[in-house]
């Protein structure tokens, strides 16, 4: 009696151990994929940052190269409107000698030779704004260009940021033990590899644009 008591612990033992072993196992292995989850939520994670980071500098650059071009871009005008007063007042000077000579009391070779010289200062200025036009216009689109440029990388790296901050969430959901929690942070995940590759499409369409 005692002989089969002893036997019958003894396998109760034994099983004891084989199922406490398998326990054991079967945690040590959910713990293994959470932070194998956990692992690659948080190098994404790193990856978005370090992209928005460098968006961010791309853009600050193209930001403060548009306010120069802005800035151009009104001297230009400025001068565009100084060379049309000029041409303004030399032609109505020119007109004015013109009546003046009518009178025959001035010298009239004289009174030529200066309407020439104001109706050349007013082709002249009449030239120049052309020129003056044309590199306003070529600044102002280059302006244009870079400030549409800066809002894509602004868009770039909000989408990395929102990525960023979709990674991390996942991370901490993924791996637990409650079916709902796991199945949202697997969306939450895959809503984070979405939001990166918007990232990188917007990127690529601020770099071709």
């Amino acid at each position: 009696m005692e002989a089969e008591l002893g036997e019958q612990g003894q396998e109760f033992m034994e099983q004891h151990e084989h199922a406490h072993g398998h326990g054991h196992d079967g945690h040590a292995g959910g713990n293994s994929d959470a932070t194998k989850h956990r692992m690659r939520c948080t190098i994404l994670a790193s990856m978005y940052v370090v992209a928005a980071m460098i968006i961010g500098m791309f853009g600050h650059h193209a930001s403060n190269e548009a306010i120069i071009l802005t800035v151009k871009t009104f001297g230009q005008y400025g001068y565009f409107q100084a060379k049309g007063t000029k041409e303004d007042l030399d032609d109505r000077f020119s007109t004015t000698l013109e009546i003046i000579g009518t009178s025959g009391q001035v010298d009239k070779a004289r009174l030529d030779k200066a309407v020439s010289s104001m109706r050349t200062e007013a082709e002249k200025h009449a030239e120049q704004k052309k020129e003056i036009l044309v590199e306003a216009k070529k600044l102002d689109a280059e302006a244009l260009h870079l400030m549409t440029e800066d809002n894509l990388l602004s868009y770039s790296a909000a989408a990395f940021g929102v990525g960023t901050v979709l990674a991390m969430i996942a991370g901490s959901l993924l791996g637990m033990t409650r079916r709902f929690v796991g199945d949202l942070g697997r969306f939450l995940f895959r809503g984070s590899l979405l939001s990166g590759l918007g990232g990188v499409a917007v990127l690529l369409f601020a770099l071709l644009f």
